[in-house]
């Protein structure tokens, strides 16, 4: 069984209709129905994140799931099968800060928008069974760092390279249930790829140039379309499970529930930066090109690419937009006091920070 580790938590999973965890594991597995992916957990550090409930209920009739009776400040996330019999040793009660409280609306667990971006939720399979009231499991995730892109300027008055290298600049690891795979299922997902990575890579690319020649200042510039389009973001949802909007940041499917887990701090951004740098509209940037001098405007691309294990990127699993307010401008030679930046002349908007 491949694992990952989040926070003090160790995740993994089988593909089973048996309730047989791995030696040391424990299994949220949900009622079973035939072969489906279970949920196995353990505490990395040999503590008390996992323990087993203290009995299960009477199944009523025979068949029925029965309920796990979680130790004092623990919970269990959902029913178990009534029959065959499962070992109480086998399943697995959640200490409470991995936890996080939901609610049961129509038939579906519900979570209130999440915009921390530190924390992807899971519910086990079949999530009708689950234990009243609802909670759901509450992985801590965290971004692995890359690098910045190296930031744009002119060394001469030759037109640049048209665009700079595509650097990683942050990535996050999910569970497989939060990410579509379209043509592979879920025994392949869980032999081969339990676990995807959510990754950013930007770069900067040359949108307009000038080798002004003259006596005189001289303006370039144009409009650009910035952000992402409905269609590009409901075209990448539909693939992935995604949803990369203006209006909610960058979003994955809670797993199993009813509602989505912001990711956008994790990659990089603040919540309010994230919505601002995703908006779809038409940018006008202009500069004004000193007497002998060149100018360029270069623009910053983000690019989301969603991967299995294998280093593969899922199908419809890439998405480039310019981000909006990202704009830099330069000059070449250095003004006079050593400044090598233009301002624009319609209004200045700050980059994407670097935080």
């Amino acid at each position: 069984m491949l694992t990952r580790r989040f926070g003090d938590l160790d995740l993994g999973f089988i593909y089973s209709e048996h309730i047989h965890p791995p030696v040391g594991f424990r299994a949220l597995a949900g009622v079973v129905q035939g072969p489906d992916w279970i949920m196995c957990v353990r505490d990395a550090t040999g503590g008390d994140i996992v323990e087993p409930p203290t009995r299960l209920t009477d199944p009523l009739p025979l068949w029925q799931p029965v309920d796990p009776v979680p130790p004092q400040g623990y919970r269990a996330l959902s029913r178990v099968p009534g029959f065959p019999p499962v070992d109480k040793n086998q399943v697995a009660c959640i200490r409470e800060d991995y936890c996080h409280a939901a609610d049961f609306i129509k038939g579906h667990v519900t979570l209130e928008p999440y915009e921390s971006g530190d924390k992807v939720f899971l519910l086990p399979p079949h999530n009708q069974t689950i234990t009243r009231p609802p909670y759901v499991l509450a992985l801590p995730i965290e971004a692995e760092m890359g690098e910045l892109p190296a930031t744009p300027t002119l060394t001469s008055r030759e037109r640049p390279e048209f665009d700079t290298e595509w650097q990683m600049y942050r990535s996050m690891v999910v569970p497989f249930p939060a990410v579509r795979d379209a043509g592979r299922d879920t025994a392949w997902r869980v032999a081969n790829s339990p676990f995807y990575k959510v990754e950013l890579w930007r770069r900067y690319d040359l949108v307009a140039f000038l080798d002004n020649q003259t006596t005189v200042e001289q303006s370039v510039g144009d409009t650009y379309t910035t952000g992402v389009s409905r269609t590009v973001t409901d075209t990448f949802s539909i693939d992935t499970t995604i949803t990369v909007s203006s209006e909610a940041g960058i979003d994955i499917k809670g797993i199993n529930i009813k509602g989505s887990v912001s990711v956008a701090v994790t990659l990089g951004y603040s919540h309010a930066v994230a919505v601002t740098q995703l908006e779809s509209r038409a940018v006008n940037r202009t500069i004004k090109v000193p007497a002998d001098h060149a100018g360029a405007i270069f623009v910053e691309n983000h690019r989301l690419v969603v991967r299995r294990a294998d280093g593969s990127v899922v199908p419809g699993g890439e998405l480039i937009f310019v981000a909006n307010e990202s704009f830099i401008a330069v000059q070449y030679p250095p003004a006079a006091n050593g400044e090598t930046r233009l301002d624009f002349t319609d209004d200045a908007v700050p980059v994407l920070a670097d935080a």
